[in-house]
């Protein structure tokens, strides 16, 4: 276990553990995971992570702070009340009203199922509320993988796919946006911005397009995939044997760019699977399925699937 000497509290201090003494939740500077104090007299004091059955109590501190610090975000532009119920059964972290605009900010911490977050969002919609997603440290670390990614994105004309992130020690909002994935693997694109006013966040337009790739060699990469074979590649190919179509033949037709992160399968594969008759989307709660349909369409444009 890595000792660490200094930790961040949740106004973003640094706290060096010679000189702890008053008890409050502190986070390790480089990973924003909850540490706690650890000082017996033998040795020289240090902070550890803490584990996840010591978290289910900070994560409440690090949510009651952070919707806290969110009132304060929006408090120059909005009326702003926390804990807000909405009938008949959900309570708003944090409601931000104007004269056009009618936001229910969720500042979700704590791990959530799609069908939840999905439920919550169509209920604040049919209130006419604008959800507003926002996740904390947990979510942030995970974001890195495509499973969970799906789970919690979002989307906007101007940002493309995106999350934002409010972390414990960070005194700004994180909107990651612009997130793509590449077309034969899972890996992960993205930019990020942070934002001090709701201001800066609102009025944010950047451009926007796919992030540069070398050329696919696909014949390379499908011999690859017969050496090495991940569990995608071996039930599609089953499924190309037994009503004899060339995998291969569909796969090179996929273009060497990166591609919205929406697909269940790799991107490569989503032309095959148009033949196979299947669906090639994955079920994201936040986002209505007609947006992943028109992105998709825009990924394989010109593209025949004969």
């Amino acid at each position: 276990m890595t000792s660490i000497f200094v930790a961040q509290d949740l106004t973003g201090q640094l706290i060096y553990a010679v000189h702890y003494q008053q008890q409050r939740p502190l986070f390790c500077p480089h990973c924003q995971r909850e540490v706690e104090y650890v000082g017996n007299g033998q040795r020289r004091p240090f902070f550890r992570h803490i584990t996840k059955s010591k978290t289910k109590q900070a994560e409440s501190l690090v949510h009651q702070a952070g919707k806290q610090w969110l009132a304060t975000f929006f408090q120059p532009v909005f009326q702003v009340k926390l804990e807000v119920f909405a009938p008949p059964n959900q309570r708003i972290d944090v409601q931000a009203l104007s004269s056009n605009m009618k936001l229910a900010i969720e500042y979700q911490c704590s791990p959530i199922s799609r069908l939840e977050l999905s439920e919550r969002q169509q209920g604040y919609q049919n209130k006419n509320y604008h959800p507003l997603w926002i996740f904390g440290p947990e979510h942030y670390f995970k974001a890195a993988k495509l499973r969970h990614l799906q789970t919690i994105l979002s989307y906007s004309k101007f940002w493309a796919f995106y999350v934002l992130f409010k972390l414990p020690a960070d005194n700004f909002l994180r909107l990651n946006y612009n997130y793509q994935m590449a077309p034969h693997s899972s890996r992960l694109y993205w930019r990020q911005v942070h934002f001090t006013s709701w201001q800066q966040l609102w009025t944010f337009r950047p451009s926007l397009g796919t992030y540069r790739l070398k050329d696919i060699n696909w014949l390379r990469w499908y011999r690859q995939q017969q050496r090495y074979p991940s569990r995608q590649f071996m039930y599609l190919q089953n499924q190309c044997y037994q009503q004899r179509i060339n995998m291969l033949h569909y796969v090179k037709k996929t273009p060497s760019q990166t591609m919205f992160p929406i697909y269940r399968y790799f991107p490569c594969y989503t032309l095959l699977l148009q033949t196979l008759q299947r669906t090639n989307f994955q079920t994201l709660p936040l986002i209505e399925p007609t947006v992943s349909l028109r992105c998709a369409n825009q990924d394989f444009a010109g593209r025949d699937v004969d």
